[in-house]
């Protein structure tokens, strides 16, 4: 097993930080999208995992998030996230021919990921996704609250703020919590054109989820506080080719829970099985 670092390049020419982690011999790539806020080697444990499967793993830091390039917490348009995912899958076919791809998709990383597939999944095959999207919030924002919204998205775009998230909902590990809170890797910031754009992002997945044409995998702890599981079993619903997992009480990462090799492994299989 091997872990290389390297930098791929948008179609804007932003410089996005990306980490392959390879095995002999691999059955197929898993390429990684990851979300708000974080960046790409708090997977290290997740990659480790799906190596010893003889899969490989590959992903970079979001635009704004972690080592890449990008104003922290923000962007123009949603379509530079989905071109920065289209450059890693034509990356990752350039340099593994003929294995299936699937992509894996968190939080907002799920939302890029099924917002790539349903509207764009024309230049790369992928055969697989998994994903715990964020398409809703957990709790519905005030009437206020959308209003000012409203206003930060049209007046004030590029404007971040913090973003509310609290260590204590990403995980119920207390190791995890105290990881997450003291990674400086990691930022609290979003603008009010971020906001709004994975707002719609998130409604027109869910409008459009029968059009997603390949096996996903939508998983979701019911204690997460953050992203609805309400919405993911509502998006589930609506695609023919999708598998509801539900985990019970777990919160934001279900891959970093108490049960993280449970469910890790969960993934991994069902990768296995749809490849």
């Amino acid at each position: 097993m091997g872990k290389k670092e390297f930098q791929l390049t948008s179609n804007d020419g932003t410089m996005l930080k990306t980490i392959t982690w390879t095995c002999n011999l691999p059955t197929a790539v898993v390429c990684l999208v990851h979300g708000l806020g974080e960046h790409v080697s708090r997977y290290d444990h997740v990659a480790t995992r799906f190596n010893a499967a003889y899969m490989d793993f590959i992903g970079f830091d979001l635009r704004g998030h972690g080592d890449s390039e990008g104003a922290r917490g923000h962007v123009k348009n949603m379509d530079l996230f989905l071109d920065d995912v289209e450059t890693l899958l034509i990356h990752t076919r350039k340099n593994y021919n003929e294995l299936p791809i699937v992509l894996y998709g968190h939080s907002l990383g799920g939302n890029i990921a099924l917002n790539y597939l349903i509207g764009r999944n024309k230049n790369e095959v992928v055969c697989g996704l998994i994903t715990s999207p964020w398409l809703k919030l957990a709790i519905e924002p005030t009437a206020v609250q959308k209003v000012l919204a409203k206003i930060g998205d049209k007046l004030l775009p590029t404007l971040t703020q913090p973003n509310g998230l609290n260590a204590e909902d990403i995980s119920s590990v207390k190791k995890v919590q105290e990881w997450y809170a003291n990674d400086l890797m990691n930022h609290d910031r979003i603008s009010g054109r971020l906001f709004a754009e994975v707002n719609r992002a998130g409604q027109w997945a869910i409008d459009h989820a029968s059009d997603l044409t390949i096996p996903v995998l939508i998983a979701h702890g019911t204690g997460d506080n953050i992203t609805s599981h309400h919405a993911s079993e509502e998006f589930a619903q609506g695609a023919d080719k999708a598998t509801l997992k539900l985990w019970d009480n777990l919160r934001h990462e279900t891959h970093n829970e108490h049960n993280q090799d449970e469910v890790i492994d969960f993934y991994v299989d069902w990768v296995k099985e749809h490849i």
